[in-house]
């Protein structure tokens, strides 16, 4: 699942601008409205934005987000990247230093799926600057359609409450002490019931799922390896150990004839 680039020589150009040491298009007190309004203004496109840290989220709903093969529709892929050029517009021409931007889209109605992509500003940068390749940066984005993992969290949640009787005047509170945190990891990371749940993305952790994503496309497009074995499984981190960190990807494949 990939997405096309538009509008290079309009971002070339902002960029050059603000390399050159102009006034920021978009200064960092009005970034979320900067985003929410290029949403709307040009592509009528309602979108809610949180910052934490050095990482920006969008949220949008959509109502049209899938079919019933539950791949993304046309509509749904050209408002993401409608998206996904307004946050770029402002995240290349504003004083604020972020790292990361990460977009979050849901259909509205299904919304306990939802698309993640995550982009590293850098390579943004990089790949409007002819640094890096178009296809090479396809591969330095995350891009996961998955289950909500807040929603599946309360859902198994609510069902321990029903059996322990819980009085649903508590069953909130509860939820909202102890069961509705910020995400540990990126898999994570999702928009639930209102409420954003972001994290602020590191560039280790971030590699750590690059590297995964990598690997699947090795078992898809090696030819030894798509015709011998399956990619059962696969999981990657980062483990920043004060003397030692470290990289750990595990995974497990299985021969075709077992």
């Amino acid at each position: 699942m990939r997405f096309r680039l538009a509008g290079y020589f309009f971002v070339i150009a902002v960029l050059v601008a603000s390399l050159a040491g102009c006034a920021p298009t978009y200064p960092k007190e009005k970034l979320k409205e900067s985003i929410i309004r290029l949403c709307k203004n040009e592509y009528n496109i309602d979108v809610k934005v949180r910052t934490i840290g050095k990482t920006v989220a969008i949220y949008m709903p959509l109502d049209d987000l899938m079919d019933f093969t539950f791949s993304l529709t046309p509509s749904a892929t050209e408002k993401l990247n409608d998206v996904i050029m307004s946050v770029t517009r402002v995240v290349l021409s504003t004083d604020a230093n972020y790292d990361f931007y990460c977009i979050i889209a849901h259909d509205v109605r299904v919304p306990e799926i939802q698309v993640i992509i995550i982009k590293y500003v850098d390579d943004v940068k990089r790949v409007f600057l002819g640094d890096i390749s178009r296809g090479e940066f396809g591969k330095r984005m995350i891009i996961d359609m998955r289950l909500n993992p807040q929603s599946q969290k309360e859902r198994s949640i609510k069902e321990v409450f029903q059996k322990m009787g819980l009085d649903p005047k508590w069953q909130d509170q509860v939820m909202n002490d102890f069961f509705r945190s910020e995400p540990a990891g990126l898999g994570d990371i999702g928009y639930w019931n209102g409420r954003f749940y972001i994290k602020d993305i590191t560039l280790p952790e971030f590699l750590a799922e690059e590297i995964v994503d990598r690997v699947k496309i090795e078992f898809r497009e090696d030819k030894a390896l798509a015709s011998g074995f399956t990619l059962k499984a696969i999981k990657g981190a980062y483990h920043a150990l004060p003397d030692k960190p470290y990289f750990k990807i595990e995974f497990t494949a299985a021969p075709h004839d077992l």
